[in-house]
């Protein structure tokens, strides 16, 4: 169970996986937005682990390659910047696709919006906070507004 007090818009409905005690994420009733809440461990030494870890520089390059097996974004678009949560040192990142496979001449494109931060020490486990919403349109502006309100909202109880 994350060790976090979370806000997200009151008719968002709570899905959390057996076995996934580090994951929680919201749907949307309306199927346009997901928000996501993880307390993961740094980055591995295992192959098989996609987890970029908390660094920015390494999560923009995984983005931009595609993701795990290359196969979830095309045309990704990444930035990143400094920021703090609970005065702690913190990254937002802002990244637009494409998801694969995508058909037709103008796909659908996405933004994720997400705000990394890292434990205490270098090998605790970091927050990862995940707004998925459309690139462009009133929904866009939603997102991002959905985005400001659930990242101002965490209050962390452990690393």
């Amino acid at each position: 169970m994350l060790s976090a007090d979370v806000a997200v818009p009151e008719e968002y409905e709570r899905v959390q996986e057996d076995g996934e005690d580090e994951l929680v994420w919201y749907a949307d009733p309306g199927g346009v937005f997901e928000i996501s809440f993880w307390h993961r461990d740094p980055k591995s030494e295992d192959t098989m682990d996609h987890n970029p870890g908390v660094d920015p520089k390494a999560r923009k390059e995984y983005y931009e390659e595609g993701s795990s097996s290359s196969t979830d974004r095309e045309e990704a678009s990444v930035s990143y910047k400094d920021a703090t949560h609970e005065g702690r040192k913190a990254f937002e990142m802002t990244t637009e696709f494409v998801p694969c496979p995508s058909s037709g001449d103008d796909p659908v494109r996405y933004r994720l919006r997400e705000l990394l931060i890292p434990g205490e020490k270098e090998n605790d486990p970091y927050w990862h906070v995940r707004v998925r919403m459309p690139a462009q349109g009133e929904a866009a502006k939603d997102g991002d507004a959905i985005f400001t309100e659930v990242t101002e909202g965490p209050k962390i109880h452990a690393s």
